[in-house]
């Protein structure tokens, strides 16, 4: 599965996560994403080249739809994962400021 493992410190009710596990939270999040963007750009850059009577041009639109998809989840996946267990376990404004940059 390309989702988020939300596992490791980030249960409910069980305190803040440390600075450095923020960060790697917010960067893991970045290459994840930014993975999917680079490969939809490409995606769309081939899709504007194809004439439409090309027969790769629907396995094209096929594979960016299936990216699309993906970015998609994963988005919700993270403001799941914010919203439910990071902001609101937050005590500290640093934190919650650091949050709500994310979403």
């Amino acid at each position: 599965s390309s989702g988020i493992n939300a596992e490791w410190p980030l249960r409910p009710g069980n305190g803040d996560i440390s600075e450095d596990d923020r960060n790697l939270f917010s960067v893991a999040y970045k290459n994840v994403v930014g993975q999917r963007r680079s490969s939809w750009r490409a995606m769309c850059g081939i899709e504007k080249k194809l004439n439409d009577t090309d027969p790769k041009l629907a396995q094209v639109k096929s594979y960016k739809e299936k990216i699309e998809g993906e970015l998609n989840d994963l988005c919700k996946e993270v403001l799941r994962i914010l919203n439910d267990l990071l902001i609101p376990n937050a005590s500290e404004s640093k934190e919650k400021v650091f949050y709500m940059k994310m979403k």
